[in-house]
């Protein structure tokens, strides 16, 4: 009876790894697209912010900001706005707004983006902005990506 136990017990426990090591490679529902965009990154973002900090820079101002910034349209939505410390290379634990925007139309830059020849003409629609939370209508920067 004891060993059926232990082998039923051995056996959960081997079914409930295996389902979360496949839920982790699907990626968690709860992950949000601005935590898998920045763990494509080096920049971090810390949300435990301290108690009694007050933004001076509100997050309706933060959202136009950003909108502003990345020329969105009417349509654009906000997906998510959270108050939580930047850090990247160069900036340490700067208070910002993360703006995750939704409908917006990006073009892409840089490196080309073709295949065979032709121009991919799927434009970015999601961007990451952080405006900064102690002063007005400064965005310290901006992350997009074709993740869904």
């Amino acid at each position: 009876m004891q060993a059926r136990l232990k082998l039923f017990a051995v056996t959960c426990a081997l079914v409930l790894g295996i389902v979360g090591v496949l839920t982790g490679m699907r990626g968690s529902a709860e992950t949000t697209y601005v935590e898998r965009v920045l763990a494509l990154t080096s920049t971090h973002v810390d949300y435990s912010i301290p108690v009694g900090v007050v933004p001076a820079v509100s997050e309706a101002s933060a959202i136009d900001s950003a909108r502003a910034f990345v020329s969105a349209p009417a349509s654009a939505v906000a997906r998510s706005v959270r108050l939580g410390l930047y850090s990247d290379e160069r900036t340490k634990g700067l208070l910002v707004w993360v703006v995750d925007l939704d409908g917006v139309q990006l073009q892409r830059m840089g490196h080309s983006f073709s295949r065979r020849g032709l121009a991919d003409p799927s434009p970015l629609t999601r961007v990451v902005v952080f405006v900064s939370a102690t002063e007005l209508n400064l965005v310290v920067g901006t992350l997009s990506s074709n993740l869904k």
